[in-house]
């Protein structure tokens, strides 16, 4: 009879062990089902359609006739073509992940100016080496590109709500770089060529801070604002003609600004288009290192970029 006893008792335990490995399991998969149904994951991807300002005007070639500047650095930054792709996952309505990357198609220049043996390109190490000449011919290309990687906490539902408010906390890096080449001319047309060139790179990295604003007045159409800002480590790497390579790393900040408008005509793909502008300072740019001594690299410099921009996103 206690033998019976002890083996129903064991079925007894074995089925209310079954019973809440099979009740933990019905629990995690409606928690797994929750959660799949609140997160997506977003692939875009932009036409961005960018110009940047006049930098500050640096004389590159001096008239020594009249002490005048023969040729500035003042360019016609226009427009230039550029693409912008990446990734959103979002967890739930509240908490989403974003990694970016934009690039533009680098501008290019090419100008020339001519005298009578007086141009000269105003050195202040090694200006023995570049006289002045008859003819100096400049290449001149600026190539951009950036990534981000940011954290999205909406404190109300993005695409559900009529407005919502979003802050933001991320990483941010700014690729700019400048290669300038200077061909002085003795002799017009067949003369000797003395190449000067001047290459300076800035990689800036730091950590932002940014918040968005959306209106959705209706369920397939939206806006938004959005702000950035960040403190930035630049790091610049500078190569000139008989001097080598040097490299310093300097702080600098950015602050940036977009608005957006778009259409949502399924739940599995929207179209949108914006405006964008992004300020840096704290950068290097190729003509002002013309007239720096060797031990220095100018890095007070800043730019604007505008840009506006089309794209489109799926949702999966």
């Amino acid at each position: 009879m206690v033998y019976l006893q002890n083996i129903f008792s064991k079925k007894m335990d074995l089925m209310k062990r079954k019973q809440w490995t099979i009740s933990v399991a019905c629990g995690a998969l409606a928690y797994a089902l929750t959660v799949s149904a609140e997160s997506n994951l977003d692939f875009y991807g932009e036409y961005i359609y960018l110009k940047r300002n006049d930098i500050e005007k640096t004389t590159l070639v001096k008239n020594t006739t009249n002490q005048t500047s023969a040729l500035s650095n003042m360019r016609d930054f226009d427009f230039k073509s550029g693409y912008r792709v990446g990734v959103v996952y979002t967890a739930d309505c509240t908490n989403s992940l974003e990694f970016n990357y934009l690039h533009i198609n680098p501008w290019r220049f090419n100008k020339s100016v001519s005298g009578n043996q007086n141009l000269l390109i105003p050195l202040k190490q090694n200006a023995a080496s570049f006289p002045a000449v008859d003819l100096i011919e400049e290449k001149y290309r600026v190539a951009f590109c950036a990534g981000e990687a940011n954290y999205w906490y909406y404190l109300t539902s993005r695409a559900q709500d009529y407005f919502s408010f979003a802050t933001l906390f991320g990483f941010h890096y700014f690729r700019l770089e400048e290669k300038l080449k200077l061909l002085s001319i003795t002799g017009v047309p067949k003369g000797i060529a003395n190449p000067y060139f001047v290459n300076m790179r800035n990689e800036m990295f730091g950590l932002q801070l940014g918040c968005l604003l959306q209106s959705n007045p209706t369920d397939v159409t939206y806006w938004n604002i959005a702000a950035k800002a960040g403190g930035m480590a630049n790091n610049l790497r500078l190569e000139k003609s008989l001097q080598g390579k040097k490299e310093r790393v300097r702080a600098g900040f950015f602050t940036e600004a977009s608005a957006q408008v778009g259409w949502i005509p399924a739940s599995w793909v929207k179209f949108y288009a914006g405006y964008q502008m992004v300020f840096l300072y704290g950068i290097g740019t190729a003509p002002e290192q013309i007239s720096q001594r060797r031990s220095c690299i100018h890095h007070d410099s800043k730019t604007i970029f505008q840009a506006v921009f089309g794209g489109m996103a799926f949702t999966f």
